[in-house]
C-alpha cells in the first residue's frame, strides 16, 4: 500500500493509497437532520478492505475534496496532485418509487 506524504494548511499529510486494482463501491447518500441536507457517507466494506488503516480506534482521519468547474481544472489539480490516487465520486439522484 503506497503512502504519499503531502502539505496540508501548514502540516504534512499521509495520503492512503488502495492495494490492488479498481474497486467500485455503490452507495447512499444518508439525510443528517441537523444539516438538513443528504451529507452522510457511510464507507463500504469494500473501501474499509482497501483502506485498513481506516479502522484504527486511536488514529484521526481527514479528507480533502477538490471540485473542479472544468476539464481543465480537473487536469490541473490531476498534475498538482501527481503523487495522490485520486477516488473518483459521483453523486446521483436516485428516482423515488411512486406506489400509487
Amino acid at each position: 500500500m503506497a503512502k504519499n506524504k503531502i502539505p496540508n494548511d501548514g502540516k504534512e499529510v499521509v495520503i492512503l493509497s488502495p492495494g490492488s486494482g479498481i474497486v467500485v463501491v455503490k452507495g447512499k447518500l444518508f439525510y443528517s437532520e441537523g444539516a438538513q441536507s443528504w451529507n452522510v457517507i457511510r464507507l463500504r466494506r469494500e473501501v474499509l478492505h482497501e483502506f485498513p488503516e481506516l479502522k484504527e480506534k486511536s488514529s484521526s482521519f481527514g479528507y480533502k475534496m477538490i471540485i473542479p468547474k472544468s476539464k481543465q481544472e480537473a487536469e490541473k489539480v490531476l498534475d498538482i496532485e501527481k503523487n495522490a490516487v485520486p477516488i473518483l465520486l459521483f453523486f446521483n439522484k436516485i428516482p423515488s418509487v411512486n406506489l400509487s
